[in-house]
Formats: structure tokens, sequence, C-alpha cells
């Protein structure tokens, strides 16, 4: 279990009708009990069902560790006039793994069942509770729980010791009552009318604009005993989690020394290992006991040859430290848009271990997980973002490296070429830097041919084309690129006018921004976006009048759109590049923002007009 959550997933709708909602929360009702050993967690949901694209919201599962079994759980249905129509029966239960397509082993489980009424509105009603003897915080509480449903009443009651030493991280979210008695604090949070906010282009992550309610205990237990006092403190637990699993089999120690000792370089040797790594493991997640935490032993990957973010990284430390090169375990959360860390509030704020190797001129950030990722290459879902690295009695927040807006280049050269019919074929050869980079890299080695021309499809590299053939390569496996040829057919980029031909541009820059007075959220542009094209357009006879086309140089503080271009004979040349800086911008400056998104979307997406 990655953090302390409540255990409830319900299937998200991240649509909602502007008056009218599918189904909405009427009261949802979380209760904590800590008894200073233990934590009994309760949660009422009363859902109101509108129609019939709101059942989705009565298709309840509940997730669960084997161990915490959830219990005293009822569910039952009503009318609006608060008349009971049924209650579901234990039969109704289906209790099945929670394995998925990535997990090898798993031993977390659900609860499944339907609470489905013919006649809307209705109500439903459910309730559970589940017991932890090892956990990390006390409580994780959204008004929603993990739902994106609007909200009449939300309550958090958190009941412990009295004088239990706590640390509480609450944003939009009004402090708690603090009720003192018979030997017991109770904290109460209340949110009433809440509606989620529609999800916002270039905006912070989800949890950083929402209201939430983290508590973390000083002292904690899970698989050991931890403190959260601070980042050093708290890291000292983590250490102390992998602490003596770092062992290899003879047959592993004789092969890192075969590999390594004829190698001068620290820094040679680092790769050396890393490429071990990657050509003889693979990744399969792996969640028992307290495996959302704790990783496997090295010597379990070096029978089996595989483990998950936690154990290719532990083995991979291993794999150094028999030739005395430290390296560090590293907490981080992965992920293209990840939650702020808060480093004021010491707590288990990660998704995915990577490794930090310190060098005297260098500090190497090796990914385990990714037999494709370049050696010391942080890719788009790990660059810039506070980490945890743990060391034993000095763990510390660090910074990953961050990518700037070369690393994120996209630059296509295109020839589209056109018959006297006005059909069209186009070649396109590209580099690609950046998260065009991370999907592509392990294109080549990963996918059969079927898979390799759908997932170009659903990339959306080129619009309303019949891609026939393509080609990706790399310069060496530590390439930070790949090469990307593409040929094929492309439709519907031209419409006879009399003498005239209106030419529809190729490969048009295309955002779904919200209008300025509609804009909730500051401005987060976490990526850096780098898009650079040469489109050449040849027809069947000489060009002599172009219209429409302009030339462009718009440069703001948010990124620039330059377009250029020029005829030669039958062909005419467009030259386009458009950037948008890495960036947090208040939302203040989201009108002026929007203006120089909108005008580069405008001009790019013009129609040209050519006379021949």
């Amino acid at each position: 279990m990655w953090k302390k959550i409540p255990l409830l997933l319900l299937f998200i709708s991240t649509s909602l009708l502007a008056q009218k909602y599918d189904a909405e929360i009427v009261n949802f009702n979380t209760i904590i009990n800590y008894n200073g050993r233990n934590i009994k967690e309760t949660y009422e949901y009363e859902i109101q069902i509108n129609n019939g694209a709101g059942t989705k919201y009565a298709e309840i599962e509940i997730f669960y560790q084997q161990g915490n079994n959830p219990n005293n759980l009822v569910a039952e249905i009503y009318d609006m006039s608060g008349n009971k129509i049924r209650t579901l029966k234990k039969k109704e239960i289906i209790n099945t793994t929670a394995q998925s397509g990535i997990e090898f082993h798993t031993d977390y489980r659900l609860l499944k069942f339907d609470l489905i009424h013919n006649r809307f509105p209705y109500i439903i009603k459910y309730s559970y509770s589940t017991i932890f003897n090892d956990f990390i915080s006390l409580a994780d509480w959204k008004p929603s729980g993990d739902t994106r449903l609007s909200t009449r009443k939300s309550r958090l009651t958190l009941n412990i010791p009295l004088g239990t030493p706590i640390s509480i991280n609450q944003h939009k979210v009004d402090s708690a009552q603090i009720v003192s008695l018979n030997d017991v604090d109770s904290y109460t949070w209340d949110i009433v009318d809440y509606v989620p906010d529609k999800p916002e282009s270039f905006s912070p992550h989800q949890q950083d604009v929402s209201p939430y309610v983290e508590v973390m205990p000083k002292e904690f237990r899970y698989g050991i005993a931890g403190n959260s006092t601070s980042w050093k403190e708290f890291g000292k637990w983590k250490y102390k989690l992998i602490e003596g699993l770092d062992d290899l089999s003879q047959d592993e120690v004789n092969k890192v020394h075969q590999l390594t000792d004829s190698v001068s370089s620290t820094k040679e040797k680092v790769k050396i290992l890393y490429h071990y790594l990657q050509d003889n493991t693979r990744y399969i997640l792996v969640s028992l006991d307290n495996g959302g935490l704790v990783p496997y032993p090295a010597t379990y990957v070096c029978e089996n040859r595989f483990g998950d973010c936690k154990a290719l990284s532990n083995y991979m430390k291993a794999l150094l430290k028999e030739i005395n090169i430290d390296a560090y375990y590293t907490t981080i959360y992965s992920g293209i848009k990840p939650d702020k860390v808060n480093r004021d509030f010491p707590s288990h704020q990660s998704n995915h271990i990577i490794l930090c190797v310190p060098l005297d001129q260098d500090t190497i950030w090796l990914e385990c997980t990714d037999k494709t990722a370049p050696f010391n290459y942080l890719g788009g879902y790990t660059q810039n973002r506070l980490s945890l690295v743990v060391r034993e009695n000095d763990s510390k927040l660090v910074k990953t490296p961050q990518h700037d807006i070369s690393n994120a280049l996209e630059s296509y050269v295109t020839h589209i070429s056109f018959t006297e019919a006005g059909d069209a074929r186009f070649t396109s050869d590209a580099i690609v830097y950046g998260l065009g980079f991370d999907r592509l890299k392990s294109f080549d080695t990963q996918l059969s041919s079927k898979d390799k021309e759908q997932y170009i499809d659903e990339l959306g590299i080129m619009d309303k084309t019949d891609i026939v053939q393509f080609d990706i390569s790399r310069a060496n496996r530590d390439s930070a690129y790949i090469r990307l040829h593409l040929d094929g057919a492309v439709h519907d980029l031209t419409e006879k006018l009399s003498q005239q031909t209106l030419l529809k541009p190729f490969k048009p820059i295309r955002y779904n921004l919200n209008k300025p007075e509609d804009r909730k959220n500051d401005i987060l542009v976490y990526y850096p976006i780098n898009k650079c094209d040469t489109v050449i357009y040849q027809f069947s006879h000489n060009i002599t009048e172009v219209k429409g086309l302009t030339e462009n140089n718009i440069e703001t503080n948010f990124g620039r759109y330059i377009r250029s271009f020029k005829t030669e004979e039958d062909k005419l040349y467009v030259f386009r590049t458009f950037e948008v800086f890495q960036g947090n911008y208040p939302k203040s400056d989201y009108k002026e923002f929007y203006q120089f998104i909108q005008t580069s979307i405008k001009e790019d997406n013009k129609k040209i007009l050519i006379k021949m």
C-alpha cells in the first residue's frame, strides 16, 4: 500500500453536466480511530443516482490487501422518500483477485457488487470498516473520496489518544474542530457543496488544486517503527526497510567482477553494470505483504531475473556495492504531471523508485525498470522534481535534472507531392527527443508490426494519413533521441477552386483551452514544448502566386511562434517553430497566455490559396 488511503475506488467520470449530474454524493463520512497500536477506518457513502448514465457509480469496487479485509459491509438501495428498496445479499458480493496484467504476484483483492435500480433518481448507501496494524499516515482524505463527483456534504473525523503528536497538511479546507474528551483528541473537518473543477490544460496536478487533508503521526509502524519528524528521520526509516536486502549470489558476484575488474573508470563501471541490468532482467510488478514499500532481496532478482522498481533498483544498488560504488535508493513521484512534494510535511509522497549514484565530478541517475532507457537518463516522467535520496543518517530531498527546451525537440521534415488529380503522397523524417522519445524508444524492441501501426496511429503523429512504411532507429542504446521515417498517403489537403488550389495546413497546432473568463487555476507548463517543422509541398505545376500565408514572429514570455516560407518553381516550403517554455505562471497571466496559444493556433491553421 503506497499510502494509507481510502480503499474505495469508483470508476471516474471526468465530465459533469452543467446543471444536472449523472450522480452526486449526498453524504460521505470518514471515521478514523487510532488507539496507539492500530487504525480502524470506517467509510459511509450515500450517493444519489440520477439517470442511467449514473449507474456506473452504483457498480462498486472495494480494493484491499489480504489481511486487511473489509468488514461490517452493509449496502442498501432507497427511493427518494427514504423507503428501503432492498439490502445487498452476501451472495451478491464477488471477492476476486485484483491482479492486473503487469503484476506477477499480488495479495491485493477486491470486493465487487452492484446497487442497480430501474427507477430514477434513487439513493444507494453502503459502509464498511478496515483495520490496519501497519500504517504510515493516519489520514489521506478527499471530500469526494476517489471520485470526481459533486458532494453535498463530506466529513472526516479523526480520533487519537490524548496528546498524540501529529502533523497536518490541509489544502482548501477549513481547520479542524478539535474536542478533547475521555482521553481522546477528536478532529473534525467538514466540506459542504463541493463541486470538483473540470480539468484544465496547462494546469497543476489535480491534487494540488483540490481540497484534501493529510495527517501524519510523528511515530508510526509499517514493517518496522518509523519517525516523521524530519525528512532525515523519515529517510532513516526507509533505509531500515531495505537494510540487509543487498546480498548477491556467488555467481552474480563473479559476474560483476568479470565485467568490471579490468575497467579503470568508475563511470564506465556503472554504465557496464547498468547495461547488464537492462539485458538480463525485466520489470514485473510484485505486491505481496509489505510489497508496496519493501523490495524483494537482490538474491531474488539474481535467481528470477525479474522484479518491480523496488527490487530492480535494490539489485542494481547491490551490483554497485560489490565493487565499492555507493548508490542510493531514491523515492520519487513518477508521472508527466506529478503531485507537488511538500517539503514541510515529511511523509510518503512517491510512487516509484530510481537510483542515485554520486561520483566525484557528476551525479548519475538510473531508471532501473526500463530496458531501453539511455544510461544516466531520466525521462519526462521523473525529470525536474523532488526525490528523497535515502541514506542511513543523511537522507535528503534532491531535485532531479530538468529537461530544457532543447531536450523536448521534435523536428520533422516532410515532403508532400500532389498529382494532377489532387492525390498526395508524403515522406517524413524526424528527430525526436523528450516525451516523444520516451514513448517511441522501445518501439522496435517491444511491439509487433501490427501493434506498431496501431501505436503510430494512436500517437497522432500524422493527421489524416495512411502510413504504409515506417522505421524507427537510434544511434546507439544510450542516445536520447530517435530517428523516425514515415511514408504514406495524406488525405483532404487540397480543394480545387476554379484555377486555384486551396491548401489546408499539414499537421497544424491544436490545443483545447478554456476561455480566460472560465479559468480556475494557475498556469503550469511542466514539460516544455518544442516543435520544429519543415513542410515541402510539391505540386504538378509551377507556383505563380501564394495567398493567405504570412510570415510570423510571435515572441512572448510563455513561448514563441515563428513561421516563414518560400517558393521554388513547383515547390512551397513552409518553416514553422512552436515553443512553449516550461514554467509556473499566476492565473492573472492566463489571458496573455491564452492569446499567445490561440494566435499561434489561428495562424498555423490558416488555409493557403495556391495559383499555378
